[in-house]
């Protein structure tokens, strides 16, 4: 027995886990390589659309967008434009004034 087998069984640690290496790691990596491919002909995908166009669970998107901090590439917001007053013009609206009546409503039965 070597050092580490007696260190192992010490720590009650198997050697199976001692050993162990995760490919997590090398497949997140692609899977992020494979977004930003997306990204380049498809822009403002997030992670939804990213999960319908690579076929893969939206819920492992999202993580590996967050391990490395990836955001989607969007445009910056632009300011809105009143649709009313634009430049000190204002714009009539096309409002037709209707006459109301109020009345009750029933049944057609008077007297009930």
């Amino acid at each position: 027995m070597d050092n580490k087998s007696k260190a192992l069984e010490f720590l009650r640690i198997p050697r199976a886990s001692f050993y162990y290496q995760s490919i997590l790691e090398e497949k997140d990596k692609k899977l992020k390589t494979d977004i930003e491919n997306v990204w380049v002909k498809h822009l403002g995908y997030g992670g939804e659309r990213l999960a319908i166009e690579l076929q893969i669970n939206e819920k492992r998107i999202r993580r590996v967008m967050k391990k490395f901090g990836l955001r989607p590439p969007r445009g910056r917001k632009r300011p809105r434009k009143s649709r009313w007053n634009d430049n000190g013009r204002t714009y009539a609206i096309g409002v037709i004034p209707v006459k109301l009546v109020l009345a009750k409503a029933g049944n057609g039965n008077p007297g009930r």
